[in-house]
């Protein structure tokens, strides 16, 4: 509901949820305009990626096992992936 048609990049957030790659921020909205946090560019990314098999997690003390992007921490961290 807050990505009309005439937002500049409709076509593009259309084109992300449709494939997949990005979730909204509820069922009915997705935030264009905040800001991408960590996790969910990680989450973006592995996505994106096909979400490869990995084993094992990621040794970031700030990202719990259970966290939604925890195997997309693991693969960025696998893959020499660096966020700052």
């Amino acid at each position: 509901t807050d990505v009309p048609d005439s937002f500049w990049a409709s076509k593009e957030v259309s084109w992300a949820v449709d494939k997949g790659i990005v979730n909204g921020t509820t069922s009915t909205t997705f935030s264009p305009n905040d800001k991408t946090l960590r996790g969910q560019m990680t989450a973006i990314l592995y996505r994106y990626a096909g979400e490869p098999a990995v084993s094992g997690t990621s040794s970031f003390s700030d990202v719990k096992s259970t966290i939604y992007y925890a195997d997309a921490a693991s693969w960025a961290q696998k893959n020499s992936l660096r966020f700052g």
